[in-house]
């Protein structure tokens, strides 16, 4: 009778596990810097905007650092990467006004399973073709070709990346995103407005209350009956 209640107590309890309640997929939006048009607070900068416009300037040195950094005081104070929006260039380049690293990462961290995820980014200056590609990679792996855009010195362009099977898979194991952007070979003068990371994440699942206490039921008539046995 003692084996015929705890089995049914154990298969009660594997049965409640087994259904245990799934919280539905929760939308991911994460973003670094603040979408300002380059600090200039427009929707869209024009082309010949003289925030990129700082490799011949015409005026003295200070005005030439005014036109190159247009952070807010918040943005140059984060380590998120938020710090190298709103400048030119935002890595050392060949011949830098602004003492910038030569790479920086993004990080757009996460609770559960990444299902889909699109990396979006307003970005400025690249020349690609006549400099060379800027290096990017996912949580450690490089994607080749990426960046490989010749929008001319002063054009600028949002664009959309969607994250591939292995990047979810890397992402939802690291629990985030991992950006990092890097000089490489290139000898390219980029700006970037803002970066922006949105998905999809399937929570992990979620016990009820009563499934939980019929497993705890259950752990209980298992002890009971080891210690009758000893």
């Amino acid at each position: 009778m003692a084996r015929l209640r705890f089995s049914t107590f154990a298969v009660a309890a594997a049965l409640a596990l087994s259904t245990a309640r799934l919280s539905t997929a929760s939308p991911v939006d994460l973003m670094i810097g603040d979408d300002d048009g380059f600090g200039y607070g427009a929707l869209v900068v024009p082309d010949g905007s003289p925030l990129l416009d700082n490799i011949t300037p015409v005026s003295p040195e200070v005005d030439a650092l005014a036109k190159a950094d247009r952070r807010s005081a918040a943005e140059k104070s984060a380590s998120n990467g938020a710090q190298q929006t709103d400048l030119y260039s935002a890595i050392k380049d060949f011949s830098p006004i602004l003492p910038m690293p030569e790479d920086f990462s993004l990080v757009f961290s996460f609770v559960g399973d990444l299902t889909s995820g699109v990396f979006t980014l307003d970005m400025g200056g690249f020349e690609a073709s006549l400099y060379r590609q800027i290096d990017v990679s996912f949580n450690g792996v490089a994607q080749p070709n990426l960046f490989n855009f010749t929008d001319g010195q002063f054009g600028t362009a949002v664009r959309s990346f969607t994250l591939d099977a292995t990047a979810l898979a890397n992402a939802t194991l690291a629990q985030q995103f991992v950006v990092n952007i890097s000089r490489g070979h290139s000898f390219d003068g980029i700006a970037f407005d803002y970066f922006r990371f949105t998905g999809n994440v399937d929570p992990v699942p979620t016990p009820e209350p009563a499934t939980l206490l019929m497993l705890g039921t259950g752990l209980s008539a298992l002890a009971m009956r080891r210690r009758r046995k000893a």
